[in-house]
């Protein structure tokens, strides 16, 4: 932690907000309604494979509420983020929150140390560029999100202990994608659901995953100061896409993950006024981070 724990700045940053939180989680939702709408009517091939990729940018960005669940920035108390975690991630990721909670507290406690169940899917870089794209190749065909089901589900059952537990966890998720092809099945387009639906959470987001999950950490070792094993990329274009609601000022984030999500960027800008970020971990762009971590 960069700022002292009992600094008014630090409790501002890192004071929780339930009704902004309502408010980017009912923002997201409605972004999809209104998504599904236009695939609904449009006949165009183009809108559609956008609406897709769209949608699948909104499944991440609820997911990645979720993950502000897990550090319990959403709400004040750890129930209520216990709850929101599991309908934004189960419901719109597939993948167990219980799961994700497990191996992702174990990852900024040991971040790039051989500890870190993380470190797998980055510890062979650099590697190259026809290597990496190979890597994406299980990510189209959905093979990556079977994958990461799979793995989720142990580590969840490993912190559960019950698989009673485990369903009854699931129980919202499972309700919320029911009625969502509910409706598909009412208007007789129930395959809708597949294309519309699980094909985004399925196929593209993984991809986004992928890219966001390499950029963040590939290429570094572990570090308990958390200042020289994760970086940060400041473009708002590119981090709509990969890294929803400021989760690519990922140093800052190690470095205090009380910080909460909407507090992220100010929280930047008083590193880099204070120069305290190191500049080799500060990118502007996403293609210049693959360029960084890969060879010829």
């Amino acid at each position: 932690m960069l700022l002292d724990k009992d600094s008014n700045l630090q409790k501002s940053l890192s004071k929780v907000s339930t009704s902004r939180s309502f408010a980017y989680i009912t923002i997201d939702l409605l972004v999809i309604v209104l998504l599904l709408a236009i695939m609904l009517i449009t006949t165009k091939p183009f809108i559609t494979l956008l609406g897709i990729i769209f949608i699948a940018r909104q499944q991440y960005a609820l997911c990645v509420l979720g993950h502000d669940a897990v550090h319990r920035r959403l709400f004040k108390d750890k129930y209520s983020n216990d709850i929101a975690g599991r309908f934004l991630i189960n419901g719109f990721s597939g993948l167990s929150f219980d799961g994700y909670q497990f191996t992702h507290l174990k990852h900024h406690q040991n971040t790039m140390f051989d500890s870190d169940p993380d470190k797998r899917f980055v510890e062979d870089f650099p590697i190259t560029k026809g290597k990496l794209l190979k890597q994406f190749i299980p990510d189209f065909l959905g093979l990556t999100w079977v994958y990461l089901f799979l793995y989720y589900l142990k580590n969840a059952y490993a912190s559960l202990k019950s698989f009673k537990s485990l369903f009854i966890n699931y129980l919202p998720a499972l309700g919320m994608n029911f009625l969502l092809f509910s409706y598909f099945f009412v208007i007789n387009q129930p395959w809708l659901f597949l294309f519309y639906w699980v094909l985004p959470m399925v196929v593209i987001m993984p991809v986004f995953m992928h890219i966001r999950g390499i950029s963040e950490h590939a290429c570094f070792i572990g570090d308990k100061t958390q200042m020289n094993c994760s970086r940060t990329i400041v473009n708002p274009l590119q981090s709509f896409f990969i890294a929803p609601h400021n989760l690519n000022y990922h140093m800052e984030h190690h470095t205090n993950p009380s910080v909460t999500h909407f507090n992220l960027q100010k929280y930047h800008d008083i590193l880099v006024s204070q120069g305290k970020l190191q500049k080799h971990n500060l990118f502007t762009s996403y293609f210049s981070v693959i360029k960084f971590i890969t060879t010829k």
